[in-house]
């Protein structure tokens, strides 16, 4: 997904990868993703089950409810010089 001030709903089954660049975008996501990768600002992310997620930018936010292997740790990355953003489980 690419834009700006765009608003999308995105059925996924676990296997998939989300890209999200641009500014002022919010996806939400039905089902789980094998990754998310926002490059950009201001950017929100909402997604039920999450394995990855890689941020380049400025006041972005990835929540995620669950990952695949509750044992294990969300993988995130926050690029070098990126600022302000926020990766969080939701409640």
């Amino acid at each position: 997904m690419e834009g700006t001030k765009s608003e999308r709903n995105i059925q996924s089954e676990g296997d998939e990868v989300l890209h999200v660049k641009g500014s002022h975008n919010v996806v939400v996501v039905k089902g789980g993703l094998k990754s998310v990768m926002v490059k950009g600002m201001h950017n929100e992310v909402y997604v039920d089950r999450l394995e990855e997620v890689t941020i380049d930018g400025e006041h972005n936010k990835v929540s995620y409810k669950s990952i695949p292997d509750k044992k294990a740790v969300l993988k995130s990355t926050i690029v070098q010089g990126s600022k302000n953003n926020n990766v969080v489980k939701a409640k």
